[in-house]
């Protein structure tokens, strides 16, 4: 089906072509609200000050923070025009649909808008209209061609966009493909996914015939190891974007060219044109960025206590017992009286920059029994003394 004559509205239909400058913008989803996740270099653990306690007694619990060293934003960065020949792995794409997960080797990370994303764990997808995501949803609930700066009510972003237009790639003539290469020109670790020479969607065409306009864009991400360009830069090299004579209407002639990350306001985005492909086309033209911007950081710290005494929740279903919003991130915590000796299970959830969270495993709290008073207490005395003695009794722990 054609995304554009389809039953969204015609807001929901345009789509831009950014030309100038990048999106600003926050920090991706992580841990437990994407399906990719903050990796490896930001980590959250939590501790007591004292444990074993007594209960009855107060411990300090504590969010221990340390955000991986990296930007959140990007900057403008255009690279001289270089289109590789790496085709290895071709991807099958039906009209309007997102491919399935796409896995590099173990090991291979690319850092995006602050997250860490294992290309050979939490992989990636292309779609069919010209974009490459780190979210796996269908193109109807997450990307279809339009301005980025409006999504769709509900809809996240978390993507790279190389020429997100409506295409046909099942027509055939074209290819769409990706490949890892480490130590590209002996410095650089570059994954490339490229749209070479794919369809424009054919409006009132016979079923099975190609657009004569095509596309021949490539995108090259930059994994960690890179050492001639910085670990999470984007480039977008176009061979050719042709004008699409056939098009209908206005959206069918326009693309969008630029980053988004799921986590983004509509209203944070600058540079938004909705621009149609001139009657030229275009030639030989680049885009790129680095990362910058403002550095990962922690807004607060959640602390959640799993709800049954002595049972491992494990970080799902606990009680959000306290929010600390300023380091170091903190909780006083005091086990109830009792007479037998008690675990209890506490884990934090730190925000990132407003946006994503990242979970820390739980750590177990011992409390030992709450000590009794005595109920009796006997002594000798001299019986020709008289009187009384009175003995006093007093608790330590």
């Amino acid at each position: 089906m054609n995304r554009f004559d389809s039953t969204y509205s015609s807001g929901q239909r345009k789509v831009g072509l950014w030309l100038r400058a990048l999106l600003l913008v926050m920090i991706t989803t992580a841990g437990l609200l994407s399906s990719s996740s903050v990796q490896a270099q930001t980590t959250l653990t939590t501790t007591y000050s004292t444990s074993p306690v007594c209960s009855g007694s107060s411990t300090t619990v504590t969010g221990n923070l340390t955000p991986a060293a990296v930007n959140i934003g990007y900057a403008a960065a255009p690279p001289v025009y270089d289109f590789a020949n790496e085709f290895a792995n071709v991807v099958a794409l039906d009209d309007d649909q997102v491919s399935g997960q796409q896995l590099t080797a173990a090991g291979v990370i690319f850092p995006f808008h602050g997250e860490n994303i294992d290309l050979g764990v939490n992989g990636f997808y292309i779609g069919s209209n010209g974009f490459v995501t780190f979210r796996n949803a269908p193109l109807e609930t997450q990307i279809a061609p339009r301005n980025l700066g409006a999504p769709g009510l509900g809809q996240t972003y978390n993507a790279i966009y190389l020429c997100n237009t409506d295409l046909s790639p099942q027509l055939g003539g074209g290819v769409v493909s990706w490949e890892y290469v480490a130590g590209v020109g002996g410095v650089d670790n570059i994954l490339y996914v490229t749209f070479d020479n794919v369809p424009f969607f054919l409006p009132g065409g016979a079923p099975g015939v190609a657009n004569a306009d095509r596309i021949r864009v490539q995108a090259k991400l930059f994994c960690n190891g890179s050492t001639g360009t910085a670990p999470g830069s984007v480039e977008i090299h176009i061979d050719y974007i042709d004008n699409n004579a056939a098009a209908v209407n206005v959206a069918q002639n326009q693309t969008t060219i630029g980053l988004l990350n799921n986590c983004q306001a509509p209203a944070a985005t600058i540079g938004l044109d909705q621009i149609a492909v001139p009657l030229a086309g275009y030639d030989d033209v680049t885009y790129g960025w680095n990362p910058g911007g403002a550095a990962l950081a922690g807004t607060q710290v959640q602390f959640f206590q799993c709800p049954t005494p002595g049972v491992n929740c494990n970080g799902v279903g606990g009680t959000n017992v306290a929010t600390d919003a300023t380091a170091p991130y903190q909780y006083v915590y005091a086990p109830p009286a009792s007479t037998s000796n008690q675990s209890y299970f506490f884990y934090t959830r730190a925000t990132m920059n407003n946006c994503e969270t990242v979970t820390s495993a739980t750590a177990q709290l011992d409390a030992t029994a709450t000590p009794t008073n005595p109920s009796s207490i006997s002594g000798n005395q001299n019986v020709c003394q008289g009187g009384s003695v009175t003995y006093t009794a007093t608790r330590t722990v």
